[in-house]
């Protein structure tokens, strides 16, 4: 009976007739990995330059560097329940059907957010892994919510009365 040698990789279980095929599959790999960490990388220095900011300027200002949105916000006010039916802070929990047992609300700001220039709802949508959480609406200008456990120092109680835009 001939003997078959194969090549087995370690990450995805796939095997490989060819060493040749084989090493190629694993700088793929090399390379996806690489490329996956530097996204990670860039995704944690924006999001802490996003959840650092101190006035919804500097936030304006923060997403249009780091995510290139020209967005700016308006009618914000300061809420001890701000809605988490469909969004809720990092490590907060969402509750759509209002379950008693579950948190309704968290503190933070609601309003809304203009999209300036060129309209592009795949970035509008995406904000909300940076804590720009926005909801219905039309014509570039949707509801959001700043919820305070994402922007610790945006609702500072010292300066929260000059948030009210």
């Amino acid at each position: 009976m001939p003997k078959i040698i194969v090549w087995e990789c370690t990450h995805t279980g796939t095997l490989f007739k060819r060493k040749g095929d084989y090493i190629i599959h694993l700088k793929r790999l090399a390379k996806q990995r690489h490329e996956d960490c530097l996204r990670k990388k860039k995704f944690e220095k924006t999001l802490e330059l996003i959840q650092s900011v101190r006035s919804i300027s500097d936030l304006e200002e923060t997403l249009l560097q780091t995510c290139g949105a020209k967005v700016s916000f308006s009618r914000m006010r300061f809420s001890d329940k701000v809605s988490n039916t469909h969004s809720a802070p990092r490590n907060g929990v969402q509750n759509w059907w209002s379950k008693p047992e579950l948190p309704r609300g968290y503190p933070g700001l609601s309003g809304s957010i203009n999209m300036k220039g060129d309209f592009d709802f795949d970035l509008l949508r995406s904000l909300g892994r940076f804590g720009v959480h926005t909801g219905s609406g039309g014509g570039g200008t949707y509801e959001v919510r700043l919820y305070e456990a994402d922007f610790i120092h945006l609702l500072d109680e010292e300066i929260i009365k000059d948030i009210i835009v």
